[in-house]
């Protein structure tokens, strides 16, 4: 759809295309810099979605991708429990309305709440579109809107850089810079450009990142310096440039690349060669990045792990979904796998399916944070499939619904056990982020009873037990501790969090060796965790501290600078 502009009577506009011809980013930009107050319309094939507009900051969305439910969201923030979310659920069913009015009705929670949780809604909302990259939208101004909050609590640059980090196929971000092909760029250093700045949300690794950028340099001198890898290169260029903080040149004002201008490189990134029990010393190697550019998959990467507290709440929810759903395989019914009625008919099947094989398709995370998923959503596609080829033939789902019924019956307390299981485990992280290890140690305790398969229930049960104990007593019990969190390996829990768990226990007794090493490991499996970075920052001080002190005033003054 072509870019098309026009000026109505009444004073306002309606503009019409699509994000290829100008980017959601940039979109918002427009709407925000004219403190526009109207709707906008994004269509794409799978859904249509309405943003409402006051003033220029966004106040209110409908329709969209059937995913950030109001509901989920109160949940994760402790504000209402499952409980309550269910007999709300209840009344929309009975007497259809809006979810924030039946649990305000209920005194379930406060208009406070409420407004976070429309606040946080309408952020994924807007950050899930960045994800659609050839949608077509419509705006036009107007009164009428839905206003959900009050103006100027969603910052359109927080949503820009968000929303871009949500892009991982290189060739897209190649391709919507394409601009400064053969030329040199730089950050622009104007007051206005530098109160700009200051507003726009950028990651710590992208901070760090912006002083090889305020001198002229290409985009690709920029990934050769080694700072980045080229996926967060692209991405911080490409919301420098949405932002309107990049500036242009002659590229002849960049000195010539001394190695010719290659667009290959290697990054050192430091990874155990192997797992030593004791923590000692080991042998370190590197490996290389993929050329810059390139398109391909990253291939698949061997005891992957994820710290839940450094995903943003999205991807905590694809996490649990993926996981929620590996669960269900493990009963062998195709209806439950596909989520549907025995009785569904052949279109309801094939709706099914495809909602499915969309939403749990593993090209969804690859280069991303939860890239380690593929392998899980790959058995999950073929699951789906393998159903649906079965039930889709008349003959061949006879055969099946005659053969199931027994094995059905059996199964299904467990099925039902399992998603006991994740509930109090979701009440169970949401009391651990308010220190309320007790209370979450119960919770998890019923986890584990109920699912006693899943090693990340037992690895936080084991977290919350620790820091219940006096801290008098800590040293005592830490080594049991440890070894209890490092069994948690078997049950596949995850690797960075052992080994953050672990750090935290030797740094509380004292053991800073020993909480070096393991914080280093952190890092080894995600380079950009920060808490790792700075407990290494911190006790690598504490360190040096204690050597200087043993040695002694002599030592100090003899020591070679």
């Amino acid at each position: 759809m072509a870019l098309a502009l026009d000026f109505l009577e009444s004073g306002g506009i309606r503009m019409e295309g699509s994000f290829e011809d100008l980017p959601l980013g940039k979109l918002l930009l427009w709407i925000f810099g004219d403190k526009y107050t109207g709707k906008l319309v994004v269509k794409t094939l799978a859904f249509t979605q309405e943003v409402h507009f006051k003033e220029g900051y966004p106040v209110g969305t409908r329709g969209g991708p059937n995913e950030n439910y109001l509901g989920w969201l109160l949940i994760q923030r402790g504000f209402i429990d499952n409980e309550i979310y269910f007999q709300a659920l209840t009344e929309m069913q009975q007497n259809p309305r809006l979810m924030g009015e039946i649990l305000l009705e209920m005194g379930a929670i406060s208009l406070d709440q409420l407004q976070r949780g429309l606040s946080l809604q309408l952020q994924k909302k807007l950050i899930r579109l960045f994800k659609e990259e050839s949608a077509d939208f419509h705006f036009e101004s107007s009164e009428d809107i839905v206003k959900d909050i009050s103006i100027r609590i969603i910052n359109p640059y927080f949503l820009i850089p968000n929303g871009i980090r949500q892009i991982t196929d290189l060739d897209f971000l190649g391709d919507s810079l394409k601009n400064y092909k053969n030329k040199a760029i730089r950050l622009k250093s104007d007051p206005a450009s530098q109160k700009t700045m200051e507003m726009v949300c950028l990651e710590e690794h992208e901070t760090d990142a912006l002083p090889l950028l305020e001198t002229w340099t290409t985009i690709e001198r920029f990934v050769e310096q080694k700072y980045l890898e080229q996926l967060p290169c692209l991405l911080l260029v490409s919301i420098l440039d949405t932002v309107q903080l990049l500036e242009n040149g002659d590229v002849r004002l960049v000195p010539r690349s001394k190695t010719g201008g290659t667009l290959t490189h290697e990054i050192p990134k430091v990874v155990l060669v192997d797992d030593d029990e004791d923590d000692e010393p080991q042998e370190y190697k590197t490996i290389e990045n993929k050329p810059l550019y390139s398109s391909e998959e990253p291939g698949k990467v061997e005891d992957a792990a994820v710290d839940l507290s450094t995903l943003t709440d999205e991807q905590n929810e694809i996490l649990l979904s993926v996981e929620e759903k590996m669960k269900i395989f493990e009963r062998q019914d195709y209806y439950r796998w596909l989520g549907v009625p025995r009785s569904s008919g052949q279109d309801e099947l094939r709706e099914a399916y495809y909602d499915l094989s969309r939403r749990f398709h593993p090209d969804g995370v690859s280069g991303t944070a939860l890239d380690f998923l593929k392998p899980k959503m790959e058995t999950i596609f073929a699951h789906l499939t393998e159903a649906y080829s079965t039930l889709s033939k008349e003959e061949a789902r006879e055969d099946y619904n005659t053969n199931s019924t027994v094995a059905a019956r059996r199964e299904q307390d467990f099925a039902t056990k399992a998603a006991q299981a994740e509930v109090l485990y979701r009440k169970a992280m949401v009391l651990m982020k308010k220190n309320a290890w007790e209370e979450a140690a119960g919770q998890l305790k019923w986890a584990c009873e109920l699912n006693p398969k899943e090693g990340e229930y037992q690895l936080q049960q084991i977290w919350c037990q620790f820091n219940m104990e006096p801290e008098d007593n800590r040293s005592d019990v830490a080594d049991e501790a440890i070894k209890k969190i490092r069994a948690c390996k078997e049950k596949d829990a995850s690797m960075e969090t052992i080994s953050t768990y672990t750090g935290r226990i030797y740094k509380s007794i004292g053991r800073i060796d020993k909480a070096l090493y393991q914080f280093k490991e952190v890092i080894n499996l995600n380079p950009h965790n920060t808490e790792a970075k700075r407990e290494i920052r911190y006790l690598s001080i504490t360190k040096d501290k204690e050597s200087n002190k043993s040695e002694g005033l002599w030592g100090f003054l003899t020591k070679k600078r």
